[in-house]
């Protein structure tokens, strides 16, 4: 019974003390954390009036912020050489102050913004250099995303073997995107050659690290790999394609090659490579449109 009277004592001490006036004074937060809470919260006007003064103070944090106001034009006209002028100043007032490893996390942000476009402008080379800047200094986001850049050929020439030695570095770090990334390259033979078994062993890595893309890699691997029955029928059914279009005097042997293939399978392979041949007409045209640039690298 006393139990039961505690209890409820101590709920309507919960639930009231906030009526009795004994609750945190706003006035003692500090003004970065309310200026923060208020950009965060929408509150544009009362987050600038807090976070200004703070940044002409050299406040890391808030001198950061700002450039979100001038990059997305709140309260200010927007202006992405200002806003750039704001990250960049809030960064340096990182390092200067706290160190580099304290800017690690706004190097990311800003390099992002340059990537995606929504704040600042779009800016492929601004993002890669500041990815080269981190992957200089060990961080493996930084490294993972400069061999994403070498993959795919933006800013830097396209080049395979670049990037399946950047996401080795990475994922050597244990950063599980990058795990997944080379699993892919090195299934696929992108810049080497193909190499199940290698790449399923990063691909179980970056799954313990709780990465999901590398659960679909290793399932559709799976589907596919059966000493690679189902990958010949489909890249003869290409060579089809292919000499149809550029060489009909070996159509006659390249529909050998795909019966004799086809022969081969069971029903529920044939099935399978029915489901996953549009991936394969799409690698077909990827390596029609670069296949010099994959040569050169």
């Amino acid at each position: 019974m006393e139990r039961k009277i505690l209890i409820t004592v101590l709920f309507i001490l919960l639930v009231c003390v906030p009526r009795w006036g004994i609750a945190a004074d706003v006035s003692k937060v500090p003004a970065l954390t309310r200026g923060i809470q208020a950009y965060e919260q929408g509150r544009y006007r009362e987050s600038y009036d807090l976070l200004a003064p703070l940044a002409n103070k050299d406040n890391p944090l808030a001198t950061f912020y700002l450039g979100y106001f001038y990059g997305r034009g709140l309260i200010v006209e927007r202006n992405d050489h200002q806003a750039r002028k704001q990250f960049i100043g809030g960064i340096g007032n990182f390092e200067r102050q706290w160190g580099e490893l304290y800017s690690v996390p706004y190097d990311l942000k800003m390099a992002k913004m340059f990537q995606d476009g929504t704040i600042l402008d779009k800016n492929p080379m601004g993002a890669f250099m500041i990815f080269s800047e981190l992957e200089f200094h060990g961080h493996p986001e930084g490294t993972y995303q400069r061999a994403h850049a070498f993959e795919v050929g933006s800013p830097p020439k396209q080049n395979y073997k670049i990037a399946i030695k950047l996401y080795r570095k990475a994922a050597e770090m244990d950063y599980a995107p990058a795990m997944t990334a080379l699993a892919r390259l090195i299934l696929f033979g992108f810049g080497m050659e193909p190499d199940y078994d290698v790449a399923m062993e990063w691909a179980h890595k970056a799954i313990v690290l709780g990465d999901k893309e590398a659960e679909l890699l290793i399932k559709y691997a799976q589907s596919v790999n059966g000493s690679y029955k189902i990958l010949g029928l489909n890249l003869t059914r290409l060579a089809i394609e292919t000499v149809k279009k550029h060489d009909p005097s070996l159509l006659s042997r390249a529909q050998e090659n795909y019966d004799f293939v086809y022969q081969a399978l069971t029903p529920n392979e044939i099935r399978l490579a029915e489901e996953y041949f549009p991936l394969y007409r799409k690698l077909k045209q990827i390596w029609d449109k670069r296949r010099k640039l994959w040569f050169d690298g």
